[in-house]
């Protein structure tokens, strides 16, 4: 009785996974009747179940054409099950890519500015040597400009040591975030049915 009860569990808690799945992947094949794609999806997972169940009742009283019509029925069932789970599992693929690529695009965003404020610390410290070869000639008219570009130096020194700090912590995370997706598809690719 017991393997009996774990035989069934197993087979109604595959059968509705793959329901599910099924009928997720349908609606985001065809989103543009969702609410008619999740009625058929429910209805045609429902009427695999139950052929199944007639066919396996009745498979000694029943004429051969009849159970090579409901064979055929729960195969095609079973092709419309499967199409649903690629769609889930391609929804899944696809929104991990977008997020990689955003993610990367961030990055890249995160590095220009990096770039942008190192070249304004240039500017400013090529100001300060031109300052300086003209204060030698000049005198101490330009003491105030040069102690003037070094304060902004210095912050600006400040502000990019913070802000490469923030956004080194922004990427670490971002790519932390990516090795869990990655490990979690992985998982996915490896487990029983693949993928697909």
């Amino acid at each position: 009785m017991f393997s009996f009860l774990t035989t069934l569990f197993s087979a109604l808690s595959i059968s509705v996974i793959a329901a599910y799945f099924s009928i997720i992947g349908l609606a985001t094949i065809f989103p543009g009747a969702k609410g008619s794609i999740i009625i058929m999806g429910i209805v045609l997972e429902l009427g695999k179940i139950i052929t199944i169940l007639w066919l396996h009742r009745n498979w000694s009283k029943t004429k051969w054409l009849i159970k090579s019509y409901f064979l055929f029925a729960v195969f095609v069932l079973m092709g419309i099950t499967s199409l649903g789970i690629f769609g889930f599992l391609s929804k899944s693929h696809i929104e991990h890519q977008n997020s990689a690529n955003n993610e990367l695009a961030l990055i890249e965003n995160i590095e220009t500015n990096i770039i942008k404020e190192e070249s304004f610390i240039v500017q400013y410290e090529k100001n300060i040597e031109d300052l300086k070869n003209n204060s030698e000639n000049s005198g101490s008219k330009y003491s105030n400009e040069i102690t003037r570009e070094e304060n902004k130096i210095e912050n600006l020194s400040k502000k990019l040591k913070e802000d490469i700090s923030i956004e080194t912590d922004r990427i670490k995370n971002l790519n932390d975030r990516k090795i869990i997706i990655d490990k979690e598809m992985d998982d996915l690719k490896k487990s029983a049915g693949g993928i697909f």
